[in-house]
């Protein structure tokens, strides 16, 4: 098993989403996921996470996959999704995206690591 799938089977396991993870379908408004890197990264600290994850392809209230069309390699305002939330984040903070065809189905991780010496804004 890989570690996309390790980490979806995990989050899954729980019912429901908790402070440290979030599933969603193709939500793209950079803000937004720039807001839930502040919260997951603050909210695994306080779980004793070593991660938070923002999870696309699986339906938060049925936990079915979705197929995610989300794409985080697309640009916004010219310049790479990843870079653009990377400027904003305070401290620095070395989220990453990993992507795996679990049942036939696109799903795509986002890796928030929890907060350090202070709290992520």
């Amino acid at each position: 098993m890989s570690k996309v799938s390790e980490i979806v089977k995990r989050c899954l396991s729980y019912g429901d989403e908790t402070e440290w993870f979030e599933f969603k379908d193709s939500l793209f408004k950079p803000d937004e996921i720039g807001e839930y890197i502040s919260a997951l990264s603050n909210s695994a600290v306080m779980k004793n996470e070593p991660f938070g994850y923002l999870i696309w392809g699986v339906q938060n209230e049925t936990h079915e996959f979705t197929n995610t069309k989300f794409n985080y390699q697309k640009e916004v305002d010219g310049e790479p999704l990843q870079h653009y939330l990377s400027r904003y984040l305070s401290p620095s903070v070395y989220f990453f995206f990993e992507e795996e065809t679990i049942d036939g189905n696109r799903v795509v991780v986002m890796n928030v690591p929890a907060a350090r010496i202070v709290p992520t804004e």
